[in-house]
């Protein structure tokens, strides 16, 4: 049952411990790292000075409100951050102004990361990317910053900006992203965007398309003509296959659309293959007239034999991408920040199968973070589980696209 005082809502002691062991008893505000248990004056009992701090309030008018949380997430772990005494006063003040929830996210989820890996040996270095700033665009209204959690939804009308935001926070690591803003009309602003990352250090990568030949980048403010962000981004293009498409190979089709390597997809598929992944039950390639031909076979599926790919559903070439996307993103993310983006036709999936890809993108233990595109009404927020992540909301239309944060509720996006 929850525990209120004076319609205050607290971490239940179980929480409480759970939170500190995931944090290894050790303050996470960054750069802290000061151990909060210890032992005790008697000898026979320790001391613990940590606090289980909330990101989002524990009471209505508390520092940074309840967010459009229910009772039930509000005490639940992810809305917990552990910090030493200090800390957990220090982000209260203001009304927690200074320390917005996506910020408290970000500081719990690196802190979490780097005791996880140290914890089995590992380099311990956080690698995320921070936040997104527009500050020039054809389409939004300037200075916009975009604060990454694990998981980001992005939600606005067709022709707000969803897909260009994602494309330009791409176009930071691989430039034919760009392509299409490099001849805009006359009057429009030009894209110019920063993303900052941590990665030994914290970092900023700026990329501008001021001039018309091709853009320029910059790490730190130092030019360098070419992107050098060591950031990795895996983004489909299409997560509705066109069944018949010029390209004669699977294979070649499918790294066409995630922008890798046809070795890449073949040592992915592999994988997928070894692992029981619970979703699908066979995957195997074999080659015709010098083709690669990749046949799949999906759990549940009335057909004894695998089916060739590109004849599968919608709705199941986009949970095979997923599954391809998920794989890369987790090996590129033990060496570098790393970002999956998956664009509005992901949500032709059902709600059964939304609420088990946002249960796995946002739990602790993925590494890379996922930024996912959707329409208004697309999507039930009410119906999925929160479990720490963040809402972004496009309104108007260009080139006036503002961009708030929203709450983790269903809400209409208008275009007033």
């Amino acid at each position: 049952m929850v525990s209120r005082t004076k319609n205050r809502i607290s971490f239940s002691k179980p929480i409480r411990t759970l939170v500190a062991q995931r944090a290894g008893y050790r303050c996470s505000f960054p750069d802290c790292d000061r151990l909060t248990v210890g032992p005790g004056i008697d000898r026979t009992k320790s001391a613990c000075i940590g606090i289980a701090a909330h990101i989002y309030s524990a009471a209505p008018k508390g520092p940074r409100g309840y967010g459009g949380l229910t009772d039930s997430e509000i005490r639940s772990p992810e809305n917990a951050i552990w910090l030493c005494p200090d800390h957990a006063a220090l982000i209260d003040k203001n009304d927690g102004n200074e320390y917005p929830p996506e910020k408290l996210q970000i500081f719990k989820i690196m802190h979490e990361n780097r005791i996880s890996l140290e914890l089995r040996g590992l380099d311990s270095e956080p690698k995320w990317v921070k936040e997104v700033r527009v500050i020039s665009s054809p389409l939004f209204v300037n200075n916009i910053k975009i604060d990454l959690a694990r998981l980001t939804f992005i939600v606005g009308l067709n022709q707000s900006g969803k897909t260009a935001l994602c494309e330009w926070i791409a176009a930071g690591v691989y430039p034919h992203y760009l392509e299409r803003w490099s001849s805009l009309p006359k009057g429009r602003d030009r894209v110019s965007i920063e993303v900052e990352y941590h990665y030994y250090g914290l970092h900023t990568v700026a990329v501008s398309f001021m001039r018309k030949d091709r853009p320029e980048y910059y790490l730190d403010s130092d030019p360098t003509r070419i992107p050098t962000a060591p950031v990795k981004i895996i983004f489909p293009q299409n997560m509705r296959i066109v069944r018949y498409d010029e390209e004669p190979s699977d294979i070649d089709l499918i790294a066409r659309l995630m922008n890798l390597h046809t070795y890449e997809i073949q040592s992915l598929v592999e994988e997928l293959r070894q692992m029981d992944s619970g979703y699908f039950t066979e995957t195997y390639t074999k080659e015709s007239e010098g083709h690669v031909m990749l046949f799949v076979k999906e759990e549940g599926s009335r057909s004894s034999d695998a089916v060739l790919f590109r004849m599968l559903g919608d709705s199941t070439c986009a949970r095979f991408l997923m599954e391809l996307g998920i794989l890369a993103a987790k090996r590129f993310s033990t060496l570098y920040p790393t970002i999956l983006i998956l664009d509005s036709d992901f949500w032709r999936l059902d709600l059964h199968w939304a609420n088990r890809y946002v249960e796995l993108l946002a739990s602790p233990e993925i590494g890379f973070q996922t930024i996912i595109t959707v329409g208004p009404g697309r999507v039930e927020f009410d119906d999925i589980k929160w479990i720490g992540w963040n809402v972004f909301r496009l309104h108007g239309t260009p080139p006036s696209v503002t961009v708030r944060k929203g709450f983790h509720t269903t809400e209409s996006t208008s275009t007033d």
